[in-house]
Protein backbone atom coordinates (compact mmCIF):
# COMPACT_ATOMS: atom_id res chain seq x y z
CA UNK A 1 0.00 0.00 0.00
CA UNK A 2 1.28 3.27 -1.52
CA UNK A 3 1.33 7.34 -0.11
CA UNK A 4 -1.98 8.62 -1.24
CA UNK A 5 -2.35 11.84 -1.38
CA UNK A 6 -6.20 13.87 -1.35
CA UNK A 7 -5.76 14.11 -5.03
CA UNK A 8 -4.63 10.22 -4.96
CA UNK A 9 -1.22 10.81 -6.05
CA UNK A 10 0.35 7.43 -4.76
CA UNK A 11 4.44 7.27 -4.62
CA UNK A 12 6.24 4.15 -6.39
CA UNK A 13 9.74 3.17 -4.69
CA UNK A 14 12.14 3.08 -7.95
CA UNK A 15 14.65 0.44 -7.92
CA UNK A 16 17.74 2.32 -6.23
CA UNK A 17 19.89 0.56 -9.31
CA UNK A 18 17.94 2.70 -12.01
CA UNK A 19 20.30 5.35 -13.16
CA UNK A 20 18.10 6.98 -15.61
CA UNK A 21 16.08 8.17 -13.03
CA UNK A 22 15.82 11.95 -13.49
CA UNK A 23 17.80 14.37 -11.15
CA UNK A 24 16.89 18.02 -9.63
CA UNK A 25 19.18 19.95 -7.29
CA UNK A 26 17.87 17.95 -4.76
CA UNK A 27 18.71 14.72 -6.14
CA UNK A 28 17.38 11.59 -8.04
CA UNK A 29 13.37 12.18 -7.96
CA UNK A 30 10.45 10.46 -6.91
CA UNK A 31 8.38 8.01 -8.47
CA UNK A 32 4.34 9.25 -8.69
CA UNK A 33 0.81 7.55 -9.96
CA UNK A 34 -2.24 9.16 -10.27
CA UNK A 35 -4.36 7.00 -9.12
CA UNK A 36 -8.46 6.99 -9.80
CA UNK A 37 -9.60 4.50 -8.15
CA UNK A 38 -8.35 0.50 -7.34
CA UNK A 39 -8.77 -0.72 -10.25
CA UNK A 40 -7.86 1.96 -12.31
CA UNK A 41 -4.26 3.38 -12.22
CA UNK A 42 -3.13 6.13 -14.19
CA UNK A 43 0.28 7.53 -15.59
CA UNK A 44 3.27 7.43 -13.86
CA UNK A 45 5.93 10.66 -13.96
CA UNK A 46 8.81 11.65 -11.99
CA UNK A 47 9.14 14.57 -9.55
CA UNK A 48 11.11 16.28 -6.86
CA UNK A 49 11.56 14.40 -3.77
CA UNK A 50 11.96 17.21 -2.04
CA UNK A 51 9.71 20.25 -2.39
CA UNK A 52 5.59 19.61 -3.13
CA UNK A 53 5.18 22.99 -5.34
CA UNK A 54 6.61 22.97 -8.44
CA UNK A 55 7.20 26.82 -7.99
CA UNK A 56 10.16 25.80 -5.59
CA UNK A 57 11.06 22.83 -8.04
CA UNK A 58 9.83 22.06 -11.64
CA UNK A 59 11.01 19.12 -12.61
CA UNK A 60 8.46 16.85 -14.25
CA UNK A 61 8.83 13.84 -16.35
CA UNK A 62 6.57 10.95 -17.27
CA UNK A 63 8.30 7.69 -16.66
CA UNK A 64 7.70 6.38 -20.34
CA UNK A 65 10.33 9.67 -21.96
CA UNK A 66 13.22 7.80 -21.10
CA UNK A 67 13.07 5.65 -24.03
CA UNK A 68 13.07 6.51 -27.81
CA UNK A 69 9.88 6.92 -29.36
CA UNK A 70 10.33 6.04 -32.95
CA UNK A 71 10.50 8.98 -35.32
CA UNK A 72 10.57 11.53 -32.91
CA UNK A 73 14.61 13.28 -33.45
CA UNK A 74 15.80 16.73 -32.27
CA UNK A 75 14.82 18.19 -35.33
CA UNK A 76 10.87 18.28 -34.73
CA UNK A 77 11.45 19.97 -31.53
CA UNK A 78 13.13 23.07 -33.68
CA UNK A 79 10.08 23.60 -34.71
CA UNK A 80 6.73 25.00 -32.59
CA UNK A 81 3.24 23.87 -33.02
CA UNK A 82 0.90 26.32 -30.93
CA UNK A 83 -2.11 23.16 -29.95
CA UNK A 84 -1.11 20.07 -31.22
CA UNK A 85 -4.49 18.47 -29.66
CA UNK A 86 -6.44 20.62 -31.75
CA UNK A 87 -5.20 19.06 -35.25
CA UNK A 88 -6.84 16.88 -36.79
CA UNK A 89 -4.17 14.42 -37.84
CA UNK A 90 -1.63 12.86 -36.02
CA UNK A 91 0.70 15.67 -34.32
CA UNK A 92 3.59 13.35 -34.30
CA UNK A 93 3.06 12.61 -37.54
CA UNK A 94 2.43 16.35 -39.41
CA UNK A 95 2.63 19.35 -36.89
CA UNK A 96 6.14 18.44 -35.84
CA UNK A 97 6.97 19.09 -39.48
CA UNK A 98 5.77 22.58 -39.13
CA UNK A 99 8.34 25.08 -38.05
CA UNK A 100 8.29 28.64 -36.21
CA UNK A 101 11.34 30.27 -37.45
CA UNK A 102 11.50 32.87 -34.98
CA UNK A 103 11.56 29.89 -31.92
CA UNK A 104 13.76 27.99 -33.74
CA UNK A 105 16.57 31.10 -33.79
CA UNK A 106 16.29 31.63 -29.90
CA UNK A 107 16.35 27.99 -29.71
CA UNK A 108 19.74 27.68 -31.56
CA UNK A 109 20.85 31.13 -29.49
CA UNK A 110 20.47 30.00 -26.36
CA UNK A 111 21.82 26.08 -27.05
CA UNK A 112 24.95 28.50 -27.91
CA UNK A 113 25.01 30.47 -24.76
CA UNK A 114 24.57 27.52 -22.48
CA UNK A 115 27.42 25.49 -24.53
CA UNK A 116 29.77 28.28 -24.04
CA UNK A 117 28.73 28.35 -20.07
CA UNK A 118 29.22 24.72 -20.04
CA UNK A 119 32.31 24.78 -22.34
CA UNK A 120 33.89 27.00 -19.12
CA UNK A 121 32.23 24.62 -16.72
CA UNK A 122 30.90 27.85 -14.48
CA UNK A 123 29.20 27.59 -11.38
CA UNK A 124 27.21 30.34 -11.73
CA UNK A 125 25.55 30.61 -14.50
CA UNK A 126 24.01 33.58 -15.97
CA UNK A 127 20.20 34.06 -14.47
CA UNK A 128 19.38 35.11 -18.25
CA UNK A 129 20.43 31.78 -20.16
CA UNK A 130 18.79 29.83 -17.23
CA UNK A 131 14.95 31.60 -16.98
CA UNK A 132 15.50 31.49 -20.90
CA UNK A 133 16.04 27.95 -21.24
CA UNK A 134 13.60 27.41 -18.09
CA UNK A 135 10.81 28.77 -20.12
CA UNK A 136 12.31 26.97 -23.32
CA UNK A 137 11.68 23.60 -21.33
CA UNK A 138 8.60 24.62 -20.25
CA UNK A 139 7.10 25.74 -23.73
CA UNK A 140 8.67 22.39 -25.11
CA UNK A 141 7.41 20.22 -22.82
CA UNK A 142 3.71 21.61 -23.33
CA UNK A 143 3.58 20.88 -27.06
CA UNK A 144 5.97 17.79 -27.02
CA UNK A 145 4.53 15.68 -24.41
CA UNK A 146 2.42 13.07 -25.85
CA UNK A 147 -1.07 12.63 -24.45
CA UNK A 148 -2.00 9.78 -21.57
CA UNK A 149 -3.40 7.84 -23.82
CA UNK A 150 -0.06 7.25 -25.96
CA UNK A 151 1.71 4.24 -25.21
CA UNK A 152 4.60 5.33 -27.10
CA UNK A 153 7.70 6.33 -25.24
CA UNK A 154 10.04 8.78 -26.62
CA UNK A 155 13.26 10.83 -25.23
CA UNK A 156 13.80 13.16 -23.49
CA UNK A 157 15.31 15.97 -26.22
CA UNK A 158 18.54 17.67 -25.56
CA UNK A 159 17.22 21.43 -25.24
CA UNK A 160 15.14 20.18 -21.66
CA UNK A 161 18.04 17.98 -20.44
CA UNK A 162 20.21 21.23 -21.13
CA UNK A 163 17.60 23.16 -19.38
CA UNK A 164 17.31 20.80 -16.56
CA UNK A 165 21.17 20.93 -16.09
CA UNK A 166 21.46 24.70 -15.80
CA UNK A 167 18.78 25.05 -13.53
CA UNK A 168 19.89 22.62 -10.99
CA UNK A 169 23.68 24.34 -11.50
CA UNK A 170 21.71 27.36 -11.04
CA UNK A 171 20.55 26.39 -7.24
CA UNK A 172 23.93 24.94 -6.09
CA UNK A 173 25.88 26.15 -3.04
CA UNK A 174 28.50 28.64 -3.80
CA UNK A 175 30.99 26.80 -2.85
CA UNK A 176 32.00 23.52 -2.39
CA UNK A 177 32.06 21.88 1.43
CA UNK A 178 35.82 21.89 1.46
CA UNK A 179 35.66 25.32 0.21
CA UNK A 180 33.49 26.50 3.14
CA UNK A 181 35.34 24.68 5.81
CA UNK A 182 38.47 26.19 3.97
CA UNK A 183 36.86 29.68 4.69
CA UNK A 184 35.32 28.82 8.37
CA UNK A 185 39.37 28.62 9.17
CA UNK A 186 40.19 31.18 7.71
CA UNK A 187 37.26 33.14 9.69
CA UNK A 188 37.79 32.14 13.30
CA UNK A 189 41.57 33.52 12.88
CA UNK A 190 40.05 36.77 12.49
CA UNK A 191 39.76 39.37 15.26
CA UNK A 192 36.46 39.55 16.43
CA UNK A 193 35.67 42.69 15.01
CA UNK A 194 36.28 41.42 11.45
CA UNK A 195 33.96 38.44 11.16
CA UNK A 196 30.82 39.51 9.85
CA UNK A 197 28.07 37.64 9.05
CA UNK A 198 25.35 38.74 5.96
CA UNK A 199 22.02 38.08 6.98
CA UNK A 200 20.91 38.50 2.83
CA UNK A 201 23.17 36.38 2.08
CA UNK A 202 23.52 33.62 4.89
CA UNK A 203 27.02 33.64 4.58
CA UNK A 204 29.85 33.88 6.55
CA UNK A 205 31.89 36.71 4.96
CA UNK A 206 35.76 37.30 4.71
CA UNK A 207 37.21 40.71 4.64
CA UNK A 208 37.98 41.56 0.90
CA UNK A 209 34.00 40.04 0.20
CA UNK A 210 32.63 42.85 2.03
CA UNK A 211 31.97 45.22 -0.58
CA UNK A 212 30.10 42.89 -2.07
CA UNK A 213 27.63 42.56 0.37
CA UNK A 214 27.80 46.84 1.53
CA UNK A 215 24.21 47.45 -0.11
CA UNK A 216 22.38 44.40 2.10
CA UNK A 217 19.95 45.66 4.31
CA UNK A 218 21.17 43.37 7.05
CA UNK A 219 24.81 43.09 8.36
CA UNK A 220 26.01 41.34 11.46
CA UNK A 221 29.31 41.94 12.98
CA UNK A 222 31.56 40.76 15.70
CA UNK A 223 30.71 37.52 15.32
CA UNK A 224 31.86 35.53 18.72
CA UNK A 225 33.16 31.91 18.85
CA UNK A 226 30.18 31.46 21.08
CA UNK A 227 27.41 32.40 18.26
CA UNK A 228 29.99 30.48 15.77
CA UNK A 229 29.12 27.59 17.84
CA UNK A 230 25.05 27.44 17.79
CA UNK A 231 24.69 28.24 14.28
CA UNK A 232 20.87 27.43 14.61
CA UNK A 233 21.01 30.56 16.20
CA UNK A 234 23.01 32.13 13.64
CA UNK A 235 21.22 31.07 10.64
CA UNK A 236 17.15 32.16 9.88
CA UNK A 237 15.21 28.61 10.13
CA UNK A 238 13.92 28.10 6.59
CA UNK A 239 10.42 28.76 6.43
CA UNK A 240 8.52 27.35 3.17
CA UNK A 241 6.06 24.37 4.68
CA UNK A 242 5.72 22.88 1.04
CA UNK A 243 9.62 22.17 0.76
CA UNK A 244 12.07 22.68 3.85
CA UNK A 245 10.53 24.34 6.55
CA UNK A 246 13.06 24.15 9.63
CA UNK A 247 11.03 24.24 13.25
CA UNK A 248 14.20 24.16 15.70
CA UNK A 249 13.69 21.35 19.08
CA UNK A 250 13.55 23.37 22.13
CA UNK A 251 16.40 23.28 24.34
CA UNK A 252 13.82 21.20 27.02
CA UNK A 253 13.57 18.39 24.60
CA UNK A 254 17.09 18.25 23.40
CA UNK A 255 18.05 17.53 27.05
CA UNK A 256 15.33 15.21 27.99
CA UNK A 257 16.81 13.44 24.92
CA UNK A 258 20.28 13.31 25.43
CA UNK A 259 19.84 12.58 29.02
CA UNK A 260 17.96 9.45 27.99
CA UNK A 261 19.84 8.04 25.32
CA UNK A 262 23.36 8.47 27.70
CA UNK A 263 21.63 6.96 30.43
CA UNK A 264 20.81 4.22 28.01
CA UNK A 265 24.81 3.70 26.89
CA UNK A 266 24.74 5.57 23.19
CA UNK A 267 27.53 7.29 22.70
CA UNK A 268 27.30 8.02 18.66
CA UNK A 269 24.21 9.88 17.81
CA UNK A 270 23.48 9.88 13.88
CA UNK A 271 21.09 12.96 13.76
CA UNK A 272 18.54 13.23 10.79
CA UNK A 273 17.16 16.50 9.83
CA UNK A 274 17.81 17.59 13.85
CA UNK A 275 20.48 20.53 13.38
CA UNK A 276 19.69 21.70 17.62
CA UNK A 277 20.70 18.22 18.90
CA UNK A 278 23.72 18.25 16.79
CA UNK A 279 24.47 21.96 18.32
CA UNK A 280 23.40 20.17 21.62
CA UNK A 281 25.50 17.34 21.72
CA UNK A 282 29.01 19.82 20.27
CA UNK A 283 28.26 21.98 23.33
CA UNK A 284 28.05 19.36 26.27
CA UNK A 285 31.80 18.17 24.90
CA UNK A 286 32.86 21.62 25.14
CA UNK A 287 31.78 21.14 28.92
CA UNK A 288 33.54 18.76 29.42
CA UNK A 289 32.51 14.73 30.50
CA UNK A 290 32.32 11.45 28.23
CA UNK A 291 32.68 12.84 24.44
CA UNK A 292 29.91 11.68 22.87
CA UNK A 293 29.97 11.76 18.95
CA UNK A 294 27.24 13.23 16.48
CA UNK A 295 26.92 13.65 12.69
CA UNK A 296 24.21 15.56 11.39
CA UNK A 297 22.60 14.52 7.88
CA UNK A 298 20.41 17.59 6.64
CA UNK A 299 19.52 19.14 3.45
CA UNK A 300 20.52 22.30 3.78
CA UNK A 301 23.50 23.33 2.58
CA UNK A 302 24.12 26.55 5.17
CA UNK A 303 25.71 23.80 7.74
CA UNK A 304 28.48 23.27 5.63
CA UNK A 305 30.34 26.48 6.86
CA UNK A 306 29.90 25.54 10.03
CA UNK A 307 30.98 21.56 10.18
CA UNK A 308 33.31 19.94 8.80
CA UNK A 309 32.85 16.95 6.90
CA UNK A 310 33.23 14.46 9.70
CA UNK A 311 30.50 16.50 11.47
CA UNK A 312 27.97 16.77 8.77
CA UNK A 313 26.96 15.45 5.39
CA UNK A 314 24.37 16.92 3.00
CA UNK A 315 21.73 14.81 2.97
CA UNK A 316 18.19 14.69 1.47
CA UNK A 317 15.57 11.86 3.69
CA UNK A 318 13.28 11.80 1.16
CA UNK A 319 15.38 9.76 -1.52
CA UNK A 320 18.65 8.75 0.87
CA UNK A 321 20.77 11.36 -1.50
CA UNK A 322 24.22 11.98 -0.36
CA UNK A 323 25.38 15.26 -2.20
CA UNK A 324 29.13 15.08 -1.88
CA UNK A 325 28.20 10.94 -2.97
CA UNK A 326 31.10 9.12 -2.61
CA UNK A 327 33.23 11.00 0.28
CA UNK A 328 29.87 11.94 2.37
CA UNK A 329 28.76 8.04 2.10
CA UNK A 330 32.57 7.23 3.14
CA UNK A 331 32.01 9.29 6.57
CA UNK A 332 28.45 8.08 6.87
CA UNK A 333 29.82 4.69 6.56
CA UNK A 334 32.75 5.08 9.33
CA UNK A 335 30.44 6.73 11.39
CA UNK A 336 28.03 3.83 11.84
CA UNK A 337 30.55 1.86 12.44
CA UNK A 338 30.50 0.87 16.47
CA UNK A 339 34.05 0.01 17.02
CA UNK A 340 35.14 -0.45 20.44
CA UNK A 341 31.31 -0.79 21.98
CA UNK A 342 30.31 2.43 20.76
CA UNK A 343 26.80 2.31 20.80
CA UNK A 344 25.08 4.52 17.62
CA UNK A 345 21.23 5.69 17.78
CA UNK A 346 19.83 7.42 15.08
CA UNK A 347 17.15 10.65 15.79
CA UNK A 348 15.04 12.05 13.37
CA UNK A 349 12.77 14.90 12.96
CA UNK A 350 11.13 15.18 9.09
CA UNK A 351 8.91 17.94 7.94
CA UNK A 352 5.56 17.53 9.48
CA UNK A 353 3.88 17.13 5.84
CA UNK A 354 7.07 14.34 4.62
CA UNK A 355 5.52 11.33 3.12
CA UNK A 356 5.63 8.11 5.69
CA UNK A 357 6.51 5.97 2.56
CA UNK A 358 10.12 7.48 1.50
CA UNK A 359 10.71 8.48 4.45
CA UNK A 360 11.06 4.82 5.91
CA UNK A 361 12.49 3.43 2.88
CA UNK A 362 15.34 6.00 3.48
CA UNK A 363 15.93 5.00 7.18
CA UNK A 364 15.64 1.59 6.34
CA UNK A 365 18.22 1.81 3.44
CA UNK A 366 20.08 3.55 6.63
CA UNK A 367 19.71 0.63 9.24
CA UNK A 368 20.62 -1.70 6.48
CA UNK A 369 23.68 0.03 6.18
CA UNK A 370 24.32 -0.58 9.97
CA UNK A 371 23.57 -3.96 9.81
CA UNK A 372 26.39 -4.34 7.19
CA UNK A 373 29.22 -2.03 8.87
CA UNK A 374 28.29 -3.77 11.92
CA UNK A 375 27.97 -7.51 10.63
CA UNK A 376 24.55 -7.27 12.59
CA UNK A 377 21.87 -9.79 11.87
CA UNK A 378 19.03 -9.33 9.80
CA UNK A 379 16.58 -9.89 13.04
CA UNK A 380 18.82 -7.17 14.59
CA UNK A 381 17.07 -3.36 13.89
CA UNK A 382 19.46 -0.43 14.41
CA UNK A 383 18.24 1.98 17.41
CA UNK A 384 15.95 5.09 15.90
CA UNK A 385 13.87 7.66 17.62
CA UNK A 386 11.61 8.88 14.72
CA UNK A 387 9.81 12.31 15.78
CA UNK A 388 6.61 12.87 14.07
CA UNK A 389 3.11 13.61 14.81
CA UNK A 390 1.05 11.56 16.50
CA UNK A 391 -1.90 11.03 14.07
CA UNK A 392 0.87 9.33 11.86
CA UNK A 393 1.15 5.84 14.16
CA UNK A 394 -0.83 3.27 11.78
CA UNK A 395 1.48 4.64 9.27
CA UNK A 396 4.71 4.38 10.87
CA UNK A 397 3.86 1.22 12.16
CA UNK A 398 2.69 -0.36 8.68
CA UNK A 399 6.56 0.03 7.87
CA UNK A 400 7.84 -0.14 11.21
CA UNK A 401 6.02 -2.82 13.37
CA UNK A 402 8.27 -3.18 16.20
CA UNK A 403 7.99 1.16 16.84
CA UNK A 404 5.96 1.97 19.72
CA UNK A 405 4.87 5.63 20.19
CA UNK A 406 6.03 7.28 23.81
CA UNK A 407 3.74 10.02 25.35
CA UNK A 408 6.42 12.38 25.65
CA UNK A 409 5.72 15.82 23.98
CA UNK A 410 8.32 17.23 21.86
CA UNK A 411 8.56 21.10 21.53
CA UNK A 412 9.96 23.48 19.15
CA UNK A 413 11.60 26.51 19.78
CA UNK A 414 10.59 28.43 16.81
CA UNK A 415 6.97 27.06 16.03
CA UNK A 416 4.06 28.81 16.93
CA UNK A 417 2.13 26.54 18.57
CA UNK A 418 4.42 23.42 19.46
CA UNK A 419 6.19 24.77 22.61
CA UNK A 420 5.72 23.55 26.24
CA UNK A 421 3.15 24.64 28.42
CA UNK A 422 0.36 25.11 25.71
CA UNK A 423 -2.94 23.18 26.15
CA UNK A 424 -5.55 21.88 24.46
CA UNK A 425 -5.47 21.80 20.29
CA UNK A 426 -2.37 24.03 21.13
CA UNK A 427 -0.60 21.40 22.57
CA UNK A 428 2.63 19.65 20.55
CA UNK A 429 0.88 16.65 18.25
CA UNK A 430 4.36 15.37 18.10
CA UNK A 431 5.62 12.38 19.82
CA UNK A 432 8.32 9.85 19.49
CA UNK A 433 8.19 6.87 17.38
CA UNK A 434 10.72 4.15 18.78
CA UNK A 435 12.16 0.24 18.72
CA UNK A 436 13.42 0.88 22.25
CA UNK A 437 12.18 -0.35 24.91
CA UNK A 438 9.34 1.83 26.56
CA UNK A 439 10.84 0.80 29.65
CA UNK A 440 14.29 1.88 29.16
CA UNK A 441 12.81 5.99 28.52
CA UNK A 442 11.66 7.47 31.60
CA UNK A 443 9.79 10.16 31.29
CA UNK A 444 10.01 13.31 33.26
CA UNK A 445 7.48 13.32 36.74
CA UNK A 446 8.25 17.15 37.45
CA UNK A 447 6.32 17.98 33.43
CA UNK A 448 3.44 15.72 34.94
CA UNK A 449 4.27 12.64 33.07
Amino acid sequence: MGDATSDSIEVIIPNENDKTVPRCSHGPALLFERTRNVAQKGRRFYACSACRDRKDCNLFQWEDEKSLWEGVTDRHLEGHVEDPSSQDNNPWEENMEVANERNHEKLQTWQKKAGKLAGKQSRALSKSVVGALSGLQRNIHNWCSPADDLAEPREISEVRSLAREAQNSSKSPPFTHQEYSSRFLKFVSLPVEQRRFCVDCQLLILPGEWMNHAKHQALSENVSVQMLKRPSLLLSPLDNKKSNAQYLFADRSCNFLLDVLLGLGFQKFLCVGTPRLHERIKLRNAEGGSPIKSLLLDIDYRFCQFYGQDEFCRYNMFNHHFFDEQEAVTEFKAFLCEEGGAKVIMITDPPFGGLVKPLANSFSQISQTWKSVNDESELVEMPIIWTFPYFFESRILEYFPSFSMLDYQVDYENHPLYKHGMTGRKQSPVRLFTNLSPKGVRLPLDEGY
